[in-house]
């Protein structure tokens, strides 16, 4: 069994990420999550049922945690997407399957990373709207 920690208040096992929030533990299916989103120090959890969550953490701890292993990769600074979900991919923004009016922003800086890793899995070119 695969069991990351940081400080003991996020751990992933398999797909599940568990947060401690208020005392309780949250377990996130990170297989429903379209994205996550920092907003000061709350991460907002998108799902692909358009549902949300929340918890507090830093970022970079939860960037590291999910590493090269997953299927998630930032796009910008304040967001890390499931590539899973990825329907298109244009120079400033992505767009999810299941959900047509949530985007994500895409930032230069991980511009070429996001089309380096799609292309791996696709074993094809993309093409970039």
């Amino acid at each position: 069994m695969k069991c990351k920690n940081i400080e003991r208040k996020v751990i992933i096992i398999k797909t599940k990420l568990i947060v401690k929030k208020k005392g309780m533990y949250l377990c996130i299916d990170l297989n429903n999550v379209l994205y996550f989103e920092n907003c000061l120090r709350k991460i907002i959890v998108y799902f692909n049922d358009k549902k949300t969550q929340w918890f507090y953490g830093k970022f970079s701890e939860l960037l590291n945690l999910l590493g090269e292993e997953t299927f998630f990769v930032q796009t910008h600074r304040s967001f890390i997407v499931n590539i899973n979900f990825i329907s298109c991919v244009y120079t400033d923004n992505i767009r999810f399957d299941r959900c047509e009016k949530k985007t994500a922003p895409l930032s230069k800086k991980y511009f070429s990373n996001l089309i380096s890793i799609l292309t791996k899995i696709t074993d094809e070119k993309i093409i970039i709207s």
